[in-house]
């Protein structure tokens, strides 16, 4: 493994990985993904590092594990949106693939909703392979994002997941059961997974339109899915957040976002750490800001 750990400081140093170079990540990657379960439940010790959302921002990325160390002395949960509107799109979901493959037990790769076929051909990817690989490139990529796992639970108190909840859902069985591959459809649990988002306003669920049909959330629905499923507490990435990161539903939900200043928006970016308690520090990285992160704890 020892050329994949060169392919890793190769993007560190902002080069561009060579067409023989990302085929042997992409047939790499479907061996090791199509190995985890679809809702991959972790027992692993604890801290563990939870990145959100990312679109194609390396310097980010880059930025989160110098700060936070690499694996396998850090464990990490990225729950998705590796691509789409940044400037480093291929370069970031190498990346983390690269982790993946080199550290197995020590990295998950959740499923974004920019993980899907009909949303990166518009936002991005499909662009950036077709200019600087071919399309066949970004094809080949799609079989990857089938084959990443949907959710996961750490020692059955945290669940994690991109988007939020689904009127669908009552159990994690149902998560489990989800057979992979699998493009996602217009309609059911899976987009649900990686397309919902919590509104303090909903007294359910209610739709929203964010360029297509969106079902949101409140806080009622997550306090009765993790009672009646013995969780603690949730964690998603879903929405750019002016601060990084937001509480909802009395802190039993935590939304995070760790692409620092996304498209220009001046927005923080934030990194979630479970301790050996199962508590929560949210490290806040401020736009503009040369001093190191500082912790809130939860």
């Amino acid at each position: 493994l020892i050329w994949m750990q060169e392919l890793l400081d190769h993007i560190r140093q902002w080069k561009q990985l060579e067409y023989s170079q990302v085929s042997d990540i992409i047939v790499e990657s479907l061996r090791i993904l199509s190995q985890d379960q679809s809702l991959i439940e972790i027992s692993w010790q604890t801290p563990i590092k939870v990145v959100g959302s990312l679109h194609g921002d390396l310097k980010s990325l880059l930025g989160i594990l110098d700060i936070h160390g690499y694996p396998p002395t850090n464990s990490y949960i990225f729950l998705g949106n590796y691509i789409d509107r940044g400037l480093h799109n291929v370069s970031v979901v190498c990346f983390v693939l690269l982790l993946k493959i080199l550290h197995p037990q020590h990295v998950i790769l959740l499923r974004g909703n920019h993980e899907c076929q009909h949303i990166n051909r518009i936002w991005g990817f499909h662009t950036d392979c077709k200019r600087n690989y071919d399309v066949q490139m970004w094809r080949d990529f799609q079989l990857v994002f089938n084959w990443l796992p949907i959710a996961a639970v750490l020692k059955d108190a945290i669940f994690f997941v991109h988007g939020g909840l689904s009127p669908e859902l009552r159990t994690l069985g149902q998560i489990r059961a989800i057979q992979r591959p699998i493009d996602v459809p217009d309609r059911g649990l899976l987009p649900d997974l990686l397309w919902s988002i919590p509104d303090e306003q909903a007294e359910q669920w209610v739709e929203q339109d964010r360029g297509g049909t969106t079902l949101a959330f409140g806080p009622k629905v997550v306090k009765k899915f993790l009672e009646e499923n013995n969780l603690q507490s949730m964690v998603c990435s879903n929405s750019v957040l002016e601060n990084g990161f937001e509480l909802f539903a009395d802190g039993k939900l935590v939304t995070i976002f760790s692409s620092l200043d996304h498209c220009n928006f001046g927005n923080h970016a934030a990194v979630v750490t479970i301790d050996e308690n199962l508590q929560h520090e949210i490290w806040s990285i401020k736009n503009a800001d040369p001093n190191p992160p500082m912790p809130q704890r939860m």
